[in-house]
C-alpha cells in the first residue's frame, strides 16, 4: 500500500506527541512493507527530498509570512510522489490544507488525527515560555 502521512513537524526534528506519532506509525508500516511518503515542514538547512528508515520524507520550506507561498511549494512535491497513493493520513491542520483539493487526494480515504487543540496549546506556549 502508498501511504501518505502529513504532519507539520518531523521526529526528532519537533518534539511532543503530535510529531512523535505520525512518525511511530510510519516507522510501523514501511517495517511491515508499505511505501511510505511523509510530508512535512523544514527549515532551511534541511533538503526538501530524503529517504529515512525506508520512509520517503518531502519537506516543504516554511514561512508564516508567506504561507500560501509554502503550502503551494508542498503542493508542486506532492505532484512528483510516483506512486498513486491508497491513503492518505493527516496529523496537522496546516500541512493538511496542502491535500485539499489536490489530485492527489480525490476519491481515495483520508484519516485526521486530531492529537490536541493546537489554538490553546500555542497560547499557553505564548503566556509561560516568553
Amino acid at each position: 500500500m502508498n501511504i501518505l502521512i502529513a504532519c507539520d513537524v518531523f521526529f526528532p526534528d519537533g518534539h511532543g506527541g503530535a510529531a512523535r506519532v505520525p512518525w511511530e506509525i510510519a516507522n510501523g508500516l514501511a517495517r511491515k512493507g508499505h511505501s511510505v511518503y511523509y510530508l512535512s515542514r523544514r527549515s532551511s538547512d534541511q533538503p526538501s527530498h530524503q529517504t529515512v528508515k525506508g520512509i520517503n520524507l518531502i519537506r516543504y520550506a516554511w514561512n508564516k509570512r508567506y504561507f500560501f507561498r509554502s503550502l503551494m511549494q508542498a503542493r508542486t512535491y506532492l505532484g512528483q510522489i510516483a506512486n498513486p497513493i491508497d491513503v492518505i493520513q493527516i496529523h496537522s491542520p496546516f500541512t493538511g490544507l496542502v491535500l485539499f483539493n489536490h489530485p492527489i487526494g480525490l476519491n481515495i480515504p483520508i484519516l485526521y488525527f486530531f492529537h490536541s487543540p493546537w489554538a490553546e496549546e500555542y497560547e499557553i506556549r505564548q503566556r509561560f515560555y516568553k
